[in-house]
């Protein structure tokens, strides 16, 4: 009897050491690594106005705007009239403005570069987050392949000159200005639902150096928290993918123009043809961003990533650096300076907390091998208690099912 009492206590244990296996407990470890190089992040640079010539601010309804248009829709003259890359930079990293090739699917732009990485060329709709009408501005996002240097003392690891005079034919030349965003070479920039990086903001005629210093944080995947580790996989376009599929499939839009859409999404609302139309759905999607989410929207299949790199980024007081170059500075023009002074990179690493070694370890220790109990008995103890676990979950699983059905 006290000898199957003891059977029936190290099976409950064997048990319990197993149940907290399978539900993958994790530490996180902090350490600090000293390297030469780091992948390079991604940059979005957003120019607000983003035309070369008149468009209104805020899209109104105006019988002026209407005759200087001459176009059927607001976004078709944006895009005729909008800022091409090419006239944004000055001054940029080799390789940066050497387009190879392009190709153009729905409203993305990708201008593929020799070997340095590539463009992406996107149209977004403004003050989603705040209670003005909407706007039309565009952003050039570059993913560079190439590995920075850090831990360089210098005045620039990157150096950008942009030029203001394309956007200065703009009536809204006191508003104009360079949105910055510094984020991970793996993440396509957006802006819906606040998904949008930290950001930095440039203004005409101005000297910015900005200290960046990246953040890896490095996760497992979990039954009760799934993540991503496929390279190729973008958390926050997955997201807006999803986004504009419900919009299309529950908001019955008039109309919905391809300028918005990413290279992956499928067009299945008609296109925009007419001015009123147009404006109808720019409303609908500002009430959507204050008001609801679509029908659906919580039914998004799209983990975060597993790995992802964060960056702190700080604009240190101006120095020597910024001295010297404000003396040659040109009118109409600004100029950012980009460093990665550190060589020591944060690592947020999420572990196991029990490897199969330390179960089979404590199990051991559990039943008695260390004693010389038999090898026979680990291996029943260890079946016994995946069986009584498969048991339960069967039990739960059927309990569920049950209570479905009507």
């Amino acid at each position: 009897m006290q000898l199957r009492n003891t059977h029936s206590r190290r099976h409950d244990m064997v048990m319990i050491l197993i149940e907290e296996y399978q539900s993958l407990p994790t530490n996180t470890v902090y350490v600090i690594e000293d390297v030469e190089m780091i992948p390079a992040p991604a940059f979005t640079f957003c120019p607000k106005p983003s035309t070369l010539g008149r468009f209104p601010d805020y899209l109104i309804m105006s019988t002026q705007w209407r005759l200087e248009l001459k176009t059927s829709t607001y976004i078709e003259k944006f895009q005729n009239i909008s800022i091409p890359l090419l006239r944004l930079f000055e001054v940029a990293p080799k390789g940066w403005l050497r387009v190879a090739n392009e190709s153009i699917i729905n409203g993305e732009t990708i201008f593929q570069l020799d070997g340095v990485g590539h463009w992406s060329e996107r149209t977004f709709l403004g003050n989603f987050e705040e209670k003005d009408f909407p706007y039309y501005f565009k952003c050039f996002s570059i993913f560079p392949k190439r590995e920075i240097t850090v831990g360089e003392n210098s005045c620039s690891n990157i150096l950008l000159k942009f030029k203001f005079m394309g956007i200065m034919t703009s009536d809204f030349q006191n508003k104009m200005q360079i949105d910055v965003y510094i984020h991970d070479n793996s993440e396509e920039f957006t802006n819906v639902f606040g998904l949008a990086p930290e950001k930095i903001t440039i203004f005409n005629g101005t000297n910015t150096r900005l200290m960046v210093r990246p953040q890896v944080v490095q996760r497992l995947s979990k039954r009760t928290a799934p993540c991503v580790g496929d390279y190729g996989y973008s958390h926050s376009r997955c997201w807006e993918n999803c986004f504009w599929e419900h919009v299309q499939l529950h908001m019955d839009l008039p109309c919905l123009s391809p300028s918005f859409l990413s290279k992956d999404v499928n067009l299945t609302a008609p296109n925009c043809t007419d001015m009123n139309a147009e404006l109808d759905v720019l409303s609908m999607l500002h009430k959507i961003h204050n008001n609801s989410l679509p029908q659906g929207w919580k039914e998004c299949n799209c983990p975060k990533r597993c790995n992802i790199t964060k960056y702190d980024v700080l604009a240190p007081p101006t120095d020597a650096c910024d001295v010297e170059n404000e003396r040659k500075l040109e009118l109409n023009y600004s100029r950012l300076l980009i460093s990665f002074p550190s060589k020591q990179v944060p690592y947020f690493r999420e572990q196991e907390k029990l490897t199969l070694l330390d179960v089979l370890s404590n199990i051991g220790g559990i039943v008695g091998v260390c004693l010389g109990a038999s090898l026979i008995t680990l291996y029943d103890m260890v079946e016994m208690a995946f069986s009584t676990i498969r048991c339960k979950l069967m039990r739960r699983k059927n309990e569920v099912i049950d209570s479905g059905i009507v």
